[in-house]
């Protein structure tokens, strides 16, 4: 499933049915979907204070490192802009209930010799009233920034949730983007027709 998009747009990764009674079982959907984000970009640069990580966060970052790039449930090979690659998804199940835990693994390849302060951010939307995830602070590059990421490095990104109780029966999706301030970084080697455009807030 390789879909693609060459706007400045977000990655709408996959689809999944959700169920407060019964898992319901869905196909993957890949798609792109455009993301607002009403902010300001302060200032154009910053100093890194980095906080010394702890003996178990310095060995969460050292096994998402990958040596060998395992088999990808879902290949995307999809670069944003001259920075990293999205190489795939791993989701841990297409069926989930209200409550349960899901997995999803986004495997990451750094592009340039010079990585810039981009980040990542991950949104998991439910049906419901309360049913925006913001899973950004789960990502591994909080405690390993893009920034450090050497060319070539290759990372499993393992985010691990619970999907609130809250959540209503039906579709619910999982998105994943770069951003840099205010600004969401372009996917530079989509095809056009094979996407759809969705708004990451629209449920």
């Amino acid at each position: 499933m390789n879909a693609r998009n060459a706007l400045n747009l977000s990655l709408h990764v996959f689809s999944v049915r959700v169920s407060n009674v019964d898992g319901i079982k869905a196909d993957f959907i890949m798609r792109y979907a455009p993301f607002i984000m009403l902010s300001l970009l302060i200032c154009a640069c910053k100093e890194y204070v980095d906080t010394p990580l702890s003996p178990m966060q310095k060995k969460r970052v050292e096994s998402a490192k990958l040596s060998v790039l395992p088999a990808i449930q879902n290949r995307l090979n999809v670069d944003v802009q001259d920075q990293l690659r999205l190489l795939g998804v791993d989701i841990s199940s297409t069926q989930i209930k209200a409550g349960e835990k899901l997995v999803a693994t986004f495997y990451l390849e750094a592009l340039n010799e010079v990585m810039e302060d981009n980040q990542i951010f991950i949104h998991f939307q439910c049906r419901g009233r309360s049913g925006f995830h913001n899973l950004d602070g789960k990502s591994i590059t909080r405690l390993h920034p893009l920034r450090k990421f050497n060319k070539g490095e290759q990372i499993a990104d393992r985010i691990e949730f619970q999907v609130k109780q809250g959540c209503q029966s039906g579709k619910a999706t999982l998105y994943w983007g770069l951003f840099r301030g205010a600004d969401r970084l372009k996917f530079t080697n989509a095809k056009a027709g094979q996407v759809e455009l969705k708004n990451d807030k629209d449920g």
